[in-house]
């Protein structure tokens, strides 16, 4: 059996594109594997949104000559828009129509003809329902690799997610930007009505303009988990505002405080940009002090980095890269102990785990050890001892 390997970076709509590209794989006659190690076809999908994904998506390529010189290499997604040089004869697939594109160049290689049925036994499948950004924010080129934002009809969501009935008990919906998908709390209402309770869904990242009252009052009903990923970016006014994000600190926190009326248990978690240009160490303390207040679960901080083709590139005041990183590091610091009292909120309740190999997750995404069977929603009222302390 011939053997390929999927190779991904980046954001869960990417993490979504590659099961869809194992599963095609699959029905061409290739043993798929995530793991470098030595294969006929190579397919990295790329990100770009950082100097350091770009570096990476590069070195994946490096990796794979190194196991098989005379191996077929694909390269897919962000780093191909961003203007990747094919100095090492390789085929480049941009991010327009990327499965359907690269499921084209697969079906002429192998001269055969399958049909394409994305479905796939996967714990947690991750359906994308949106794709493309309309935001610019100043630090990010992700619009402009990506495209302006489209929304995927509402039927063609609901026929992938059907496809999972009796394989899985959740499902995550993701896209670049799914606050913009149109009509957002239609299709949350069309999912509570399509899903009869088949599954638990879980949102991906959010935009802190959609929490509203009738939008956590959906999700509510339509048996959504309580997991908001907020992204944050920054707690400074005069920050975000250079930074193009269309909220205040004192938004962005009574989002927060909304979403716990309805969740009071919710995990809250965000990102954290640190040394974005002029960042000065007021502007960094107001960013530490909002985060305590929103008590967030988890955070993602990392230093800012300059993309070419982006305003923020050419801002004056750019910060050392140890400031910034010593500024993300006290990010991190601060998460681990609003984790840990997160995480000692909830020890001793009852609660809906979803069992995936050795461990589960709760609604409110809490990583928890259990020897239940793969695939069961059970209850268990968590102790110190089952949950993993990361």
């Amino acid at each position: 059996m011939k053997k390929a390997i999927v190779y991904t970076l980046g954001c869960k709509v990417n993490q979504c594109e590659s099961q869809q590209i194992i599963n095609m794989l699959g029905r061409f006659g290739y043993e798929v594997c995530s793991s470098f190690m030595q294969a006929d076809l190579y397919i990295i999908n790329s990100c770009s949104v950082t100097n350091e994904a770009d570096k990476k998506s590069r070195q994946a390529i490096a990796k794979a000559r190194k196991f098989n010189e005379n191996a077929i290499i694909i390269m897919i997604g962000c780093s191909v828009e961003k203007g990747y040089e094919n100095n090492n004869n390789i085929i480049t697939i941009g991010t327009k129509n990327k499965v359907e594109e690269l499921r084209n160049y697969i079906k002429n290689i192998c001269k055969t003809n399958v049909c394409t049925d994305f479905s796939k036994n996967k714990m947690r499948p991750m359906i994308k329902i949106q794709d493309g950004c309309n935001r610019f924010c100043s630090y990010c080129i992700v619009p402009y690799l990506r495209g302006r934002s489209v929304s995927r009809p509402v039927n063609e969501i609901i026929s992938e997610i059907n496809q999972y009935k009796d394989k899985t008990k959740e499902i995550v919906l993701v896209g670049i930007d799914i606050s913009s998908y149109d009509n957002l709390i239609g299709l949350i209402k069309e999912l509570g009505i399509n899903s009869k309770n088949n599954f638990r869904f879980r949102l991906g990242s959010l935009e802190c303009s959609i929490i509203t009252h009738e939008f956590l009052t959906e999700l509510k009903e339509n048996n959504f988990c309580e997991h908001f990923h907020l992204s944050l970016q920054s707690g400074s006014d005069s920050v975000l505002k250079r930074m193009n994000r269309h909220y205040t600190a004192k938004t962005f926190l009574e989002k927060v405080n909304l979403i716990r009326k309805y969740f009071p248990l919710a995990a809250i978690t965000t990102d954290i940009i640190t040394g974005f240009p002029n960042e000065t160490e007021k502007e960094f303390n107001e960013t530490l002090d909002l985060i305590t207040q929103a008590k967030f679960s988890n955070i993602h901080a990392f230093p800012f980095s300059a993309r070419e083709g982006t305003k923020a590139y050419d801002m004056d005041g750019q910060i050392s890269h140890q400031l910034k990183k010593e500024r993300a590091n006290k990010i991190i610091e601060r998460a681990k102990d609003l984790q840990k009292e997160f995480l000692q909120k909830n020890v001793g309740l009852m609660q809906e785990v979803f069992v995936e190999e050795d461990a589960g997750y709760t609604r409110n995404y809490i990583r928890v050890r259990t020897n239940e069977k793969i695939g069961m929603l059970i209850k268990i009222k968590l102790s110190e001892g089952d949950i993993y302390y990361e």
